[in-house]
């Protein structure tokens, strides 16, 4: 991508005008003074007339720019990386780490730190020219490291020949005051003539791809108001202070693109330009200095005017950092950056990688998250790392980390930053469950630790462990970075969870009862019922009530019961015995009667009463539903057999009657009946198909009960007390479904056209008529109406997942989401149930949305879950035979998407598939305690769901006939039901702009013959209707939808309102803060959806006195606490705000030694003062300069290592205090003592000295201590000399520094006079 800069026509008129006065004045006054540091600078004063131009690399992008001079000149190239990512390297610490060092060792070390660079991933380096000492390349003004050797220009070189891009810090400001480099103190013509004459030359010599400029700002001095009263005024000393550093950047700016204008020109910025209560366009951050007012830098307006064509923001506060987090601070520069055209760049804190001492920093994986931050911000070019030994160390494998981003090795979307156990949900439970399980989510780069022991983690962190319990407490210490869980879990051991059937059981003879248990895995599980022992084995048949988490499992066995006589029979109770390691344990189940034997047509005649009356085997007893047993509709007429069945399982009771036909039925969902239903005939049908649908219709004399069977070929209806039916039509002309309707006996048989080519059914009575209405299959997914169900939603959120938040509900809700989205794309009608919000959406309201749309096809899309954490795979359901065929087309599409183990289609017993209205299939995708297979369904929801549209589709186009023909086709004698109104489910409606709707229509009477109806919209501007019914809100308004029947021409009509899109949600970007005294900060709220109309926000504080707050800007006033309230409609979001005293900073800090000797291995303790007394946090944070030489603790002991110097360096905020330490070589200890002679005889006044030696010759403390322990007899000197004082004896000592010593008795006698 190319752009071209454009030229500035904006002029600082006012501010070069006076500041034309200023620097003539100042002129002026250099000449008069006696120092000059620009212009009297120590270094080389010749000229290179030669200008380096090494290669440079193949650039990623190429932007071509226009100078920004007077005269035009033509674009030039600036060399640009796509993504930056630079390391700086740094002369004294990365090379010319040595005085006077030789040019082969410069270059060696050049070397390694490029090799450096480029093993960590870099395609850039950022190159420091000077130190405090000299400047790295060859100077005008300031001393060099190297007269002969150019470092930079190696450098420079190196890099570009491995393909590096090449930037420069460059520090506008340094000056030489002859003893090393300095800032410059004012500004004056000295100041913009040394940088005209230094930057110029260095932009003569190198090339660099870009410059970025350092030491622009002019903090307030104490001598600022001097030098600008010495400079001559002209304007105010505000207006002096404020555009200095724009004369210096406009300066250094025109000279690079006068002289290289293929350079880019760029700033080194602080984090904070200003704050919110400094200027209205400043940030929510609280560093202590802003570069507008306390540099007097408007880098903004720098930014703005066109000044530079890049920034580096030092942007090294953490993420979670309370005055200068990482994410605004990027935020707001890369937004001026974007919004200017300008690339920026951050500055990364490497020094501060796993260090805790800074908060944030601790963890390993900071840098990396904040690598990651950058890519959402649009402004931003990439990162540069300060620091190349930092990056080097890989301090708790920070940067192997940011490696494996760099090289997309990490997900970045699912990796946790600290511990989270999704499963179990309490600390402290007590449970029968024989074993716990922990599944959850860590940070994947640190180890996590059950009772010390490190567990598997998967490469996102995510984790599945099991424990059995043994029985009494349980204590787990859970550990991850610096997060500990303790788990207290108590094991009662139960081996029976649940048994059924239980209560009373009243039975028919010869029934088979379903015994079942929830036991523990590997038990041994037995029932004896009436003597009998009855052996229950693993069932893994499943249900809506099956829990997948449960370590129970369950079992199963059939007891029949004895034959029924002319007596009721009172079997006793059920006895369930389990056995489990040992330990045994009965659980009562129900006490059976058997009913006494009753003649077949001695019962009641009833009807069915309710609109599908669920039908059951009689052979057996259970509540377990089964798909071949069809429902009847309501007006069946049949008889009862015996007395009322009970059964009773855990805490629910059912009741049924057997009926004559030899069905079961809920005893609620019959009457009695005064009909009798005999000698039924089936006097005519009649078969109708239009576009939808084909509903056959049967005009029988009465309404009897029937069964139905299914087959590929097609579906057959045997007729309970069935005297005669009408004739066959042996060939349909006029139908896409049925081929035929023929008659063997009391069966009617309906063949498919297509093979399984039927997608649900609907059977009622109207009277004597029996319509049974199929949906024609549609001819594709357009035109095909389809129900969606995301499993679980709202209360209800499934299979907990390992992420926080990321249960079955919400992947279930993505594909679900997805899906529909694709089908709609594709043509189809869907209707996705919203499991969005908080209530639990129950089953029967699924299927009772579901029935009211009247769709071909229901897919309802769950994720499956196991306590074996290496179960996998992708499965389906079906309940009702013609639904196998979709579920098989669902699996395969499953299997394709997942990729993973294929667990087949099943026969299920789930509520949502058992209705005979539609094809219906529930899709288990995939495991949510898998690890693997959960980061596939979180990130590959779209395939999942694009795949599942495919297999929707493939299965439409395996039972379309392709046969279009309709009409009506009759035999016997037939009455057409007459259309005798038409009603709407809704007669007024609220929809919001861009949303969706759903308007049913019903026919009165349901079966009518003629089904057909259209649909129309009076305004299509505010919403318009498909020929489903199927709204959609355009924009806000009135409009009225209505409905006609072809047959008689009814209407019903529904009045729709579109209202402006209201306030779904607000959110805060914090919602909690703790603040001091004197503290701002701004909360930004945002409010959902996007297109609300009104996204007014209100703000209130629930303690005005603690904390203020203003268009979302808080003002901490006084210690407190608050609620920041922020109200939007009817929605709002809060934010608890802890207001603290202000923060006390240091102001000084003082060691109680600034120099200090030790010897090789010997210590030394410094003790740092902090000051004022009441600083709040006086932690120390202690270094040393070279931890070769000597190391210093946390408590300041600082310990000698090798011969050398260190400077051991006090910490406490932003203050700091410095120790010299030189350490010599270790100290060789005195081995012995002797002394010549050890007797000695004197007379008074006579003198003598004594001679001491110590060995080894090269002991480092050689001195010697002289004593006497009489002096007054004999007196010694430090030298070894006694004198003889009076008369007697002493004992005169010579002690070495170690302690040893050495004697010598002197003896003093008096001369006799004439001797």
């Amino acid at each position: 991508m190319s752009k071209f800069r454009k030229n500035n026509t904006k002029k600082a008129l006012l501010f070069t005008l006076a500041f034309a006065v200023i620097i003539a004045g100042a002129l002026a006054v250099t000449l008069l003074t006696d120092w000059n540091p620009l212009g009297n600078l120590v270094g080389p004063t010749q000229e290179d007339p030669g200008k380096t131009e090494p290669e440079n690399p193949q650039p990623d992008n190429m932007v071509d720019v226009e100078p920004n001079d007077p005269e035009p000149e033509l674009p030039v190239t600036f060399n640009i990386p796509d993504r930056m990512r630079a390391v700086t390297i740094l002369p004294g610490e990365d090379y010319l780490t040595e005085k006077n060092e030789a040019a082969d060792s410069v270059k060696k070390e050049i070397d390694a730190a490029l090799d450096a660079a480029k093993d960590l991933g870099m395609n850039t380096v950022l190159v420091g020219t000077s130190t405090e000492d000299f400047a790295a390349y060859e100077s005008l003004t300031r001393p060099t490291a190297n007269a002969v050797f150019d470092p930079l220009d190696y450098l420079f070189a190196g890099a570009r020949s491995r393909g590096m891009y090449v930037y420069c810090f460059y520090d506008l400001k340094a000056t030489y005051d002859g003893a090393k480099l300095v800032t410059y103190p004012r500004f004056d013509t000295a100041l913009m003539n040394g940088i005209e004459k230094e930057l110029g030359a260095f932009l003569e010599k190198y090339s660099p791809d870009g410059l970025f400029f350092t030491n622009y700002d002019f903090p307030e001095s104490d001598t600022a108001f001097a030098d600008y009263m010495n400079c001559g005024g002209g304007m105010s000393y505000q207006d002096y202070l404020d555009g200095a550093s724009r004369q210096v950047m406009e300066l250094a700016s025109s000279l690079v693109r006068k002289k290289s204008p293929g350079v880019q020109v760029g700033l080194v910025t602080e984090p904070q330009w200003a704050t919110t209560k400094e200027n209205e366009a400043g940030q929510n951050t609280l560093d202590p200095y802003s570069m507008l007012t306390d540099g007097h830098c408007d880098a903004k307006a720098m930014i703005e005017d066109k000044l530079v064509d890049m920034i580096a923001v030092k942007a090294f506060g953490s993420l979670t950092d309370g005055k200068i987090p990482f994410d605004r601070i990027v935020k707001w520069w890369s937004e001026l950056a974007a919004e200017n055209e300008v690339r920026m760049y951050a500055i990364h804190a490497a020094d501060r990688m796993a260090n805790s001492s800074y908060t944030g920093w601790g963890s390993s994986d900071q840098m990396t998250k904040q690598a990651i931050t950058l890519e959402s911000y649009k402004g931003c070019g990439g990162s540069v790392f300060y620091g190349l030994a930092s990056m080097k160390a890989d301090p708790a494998g920070s940067v192997t980390l940011l490696k494996k981003y760099f090289r997309n090795e990490v997900n970045t979307d699912y990796i946790m930053t600290e511990l989270s156990i999704s499963v179990p949900a309490k600390l402290t439970y007590s449970t029968y469950e024989p074993t716990v399980l922990f599944r959850g989510a860590s940070d994947p780069t640190n180890p996590v630790t059950v009772n010390g022991t490190e567990i598997k983690t998967d490469a996102n962190g995510y984790f599945s462990q099991s424990y059995n319990l043994k029985p009494g407490l349980n204590t787990f210490t859970i550990v991850h970075k610096d997060k500990t869980l303790v788990y207290k879990i108590t094991r009662n051991v139960k081996i029976f969870q649940s048994v059924a059937p239980t209560g009373t059981l009243t039975v028919d003879g010869n029934t088979d009862i379903t015994l079942t248990a929830m036991a523990y895995e590997d038990a041994k599980i037995t029932a004896v019922v009436n003597g009998q022992t009855v052996t229950l084995t693993r069932d893994n048949s499943e249900d809506d009530n099956t829990d997948k988490d449960s370590f129970y499992v369950k079992y199963t066995g059939t007891y029949r019961t004895p034959a029924a006589s002319g007596s009721v029979k009172n079997l006793g109770n059920i006895t369930f015995k389990g056995s489990w390691e040992g330990i045994d344990e009965n659980e009562a189940g129900a006490s059976i009667k058997v009913n006494k034997i009753t003649e077949v047509g001695s019962g009641s005649p009833i009807v069915v009463t309710a609109s599908q009356a669920e039908t059951f085997p009689t052979s057996t007893l259970d509540d377990l539903s089964d798909g071949s047993y069809y429902p009847l509709p309501k007006g069946a007429l049949d008889y009862t057999v015996g007395d009322m069945i009970v059964f009773t399982s855990g805490s629910s009771t059912y009741r049924y009657y057997k009926l004559a036909s030899g069905l079961r039925v809920y005893a609620g969902d019959i009457s009695t009946s005064s009909q009798q239903v005999q000698d039924v005939v089936v006097n005519g049908m009649s078969i109708t198909a239009n576009a939808s649908t084909t509903t056959v219709a049967l005009n029988m004399s009465q309404p009897t009960s029937y069964s139905v069977s299914y087959s590929n070929g097609g579906i057959s209806f045997t007729f309970n007390y069935l005297k005669s039916a009408c004739g066959n039509i042996s060939s349909l002309t006029k139908n896409p479904i049925f081929s035929s309707a023929t008659w063997s006996g009391d069966t009617l048989t309906l063949r498919f056209r297509k093979t399984n080519g039927m997608c649900g059914y609907t059977a009622s009575y109207n009277g004597n008529i029996l319509s049974l209405q199929f949906n024609n299959p549609p001819s594709g997914i357009a035109g095909a109406k389809i129900v969606i169900d995301p499993g679980h939603g709202g209360t209800d959120v499934g299979a907990l997942g390992f992420y926080p938040g990321k249960h079955e509900d919400y992947v279930n809700r993505q594909i679900a989401t997805e899906l529909a989205a694709i089908l709609r794309n594709r043509g189809a009608s869907v209707l996705l149930i919203d499991t969005s919000g908080s209530a639990k959406v129950v089953l029967q309201t699924r299927v009772a949305q579901a029935s009211a749309f009247k769709p071909q096809i229901f897919l309802s899309v769950h994720s499956n879950s196991a306590t074996n954490s290496s179960a996998r795979g992708s499965e389906a359901y079906y309940f009702y035979d013609f639904s196998q065929q979709f579920c098989s087309y669902i699996n395969s599409a499953l299997y394709n998407a997942m990729g993973n183990y294929n667990r087949g289609a099943k026969y299920g017993l789930y509520y949502v598939t058992r209705t005979t209205q539609y094809t219906s299939v529930l899709a288990e995708c995939g495991f949510m305690s898998n690890e693997s297979e959960y980061v596939q369904l979180l990130q590959n929801y779209s395939q999942i769901a694009s795949s599942l549209a495919n297999g929707i589709g493939n299965y439409i186009n395996s039972i379309y006939s392709g046969y279009t023909a309709t009409g009506t086709e009759t035999v016997g004698k037939v009455s057409q039901v007459p259309v005798k109104g038409v009603t709407l489910d809704k007669t007024t409606l609220e929809l919001t702009a861009g949303a969706t709707g759903q308007l049913v229509a019903k026919l009165n009477p349901e079966d009518a013959t003629d089904q057909s109806m259209t649909w129309s919209s009076s305004n299509n501007g505010v919403v318009t209707v498909d020929q489903n019914g199927s709204l959609k809100a355009v924009a806000a308004g009135t409009a009225t939808i209505a409905v006609k029947t072809t047959d008689g021409g009814y209407t019903a009509t529904c009045k729709v309102t579109v209202k402006p899109v209201a306030v779904t949600e607000v959110r805060l970007d914090q919602i909690s803060l703790t603040m001091k005294v004197g503290d701002m900060l701004v909360l930004n709220a945002t409010v959902l959806p996007e297109n609300v109309t009104d996204k007014t926000v209100t703000w209130s504080s629930s303690n005005p006195a603690a904390v203020k707050v203003e268009n979302g800007k808080l003002t901490a006033l006084a210690e407190g606490n608050a609620t920041i309230t922020a109200k939007c409609g009817e929605k709002s979001a809060f934010c608890t705000v802890i207001v603290q005293k202000a923060e006390v900073l240091a102001e000084s800090v003082t060691l109680d030694q600034t120099t200090m000797e030790l010897t090789v291995n010997g210590t030394g303790k410094l003790t740092a003062t902090v000051k004022p007394d009441e600083t709040t946090v006086k932690t120390i944070q202690w270094s040393s300069s070279d931890e070769a030489v000597a190391t210093v603790g946390a408590d300041g002991t600082v310990t000698a290592l090798k011969e050398g110097t260190a400077v051991i360096t006090a910490k406490c905020g932003e203050k700091s205090a410095e120790c010299t330490v030189t350490v010599k070589a270790e100290a060789v200890m005195p081995t012995s003592i002797t002394m010549e002679p050890t007797t000695l005889s004197l007379t008074v006044g006579q003198k003598y000295t004594l001679i001491a030696t110590i060995l080894p010759e090269n002991a480092t403390n050689k001195s010697v201590t002289w004593s006497s322990n009489a002096p007054d007899i004999v007196e010694v000197t430090a030298g070894g000399a006694v004198t003889a004082k009076a008369a007697g004896t002493a004992t005169v000592t010579a002690s070495a520094a170690n302690g040893l010593a050495v004697t010598c008795i002197v003896t003093v006698t008096v001369t006799v006079a004439g001797e």
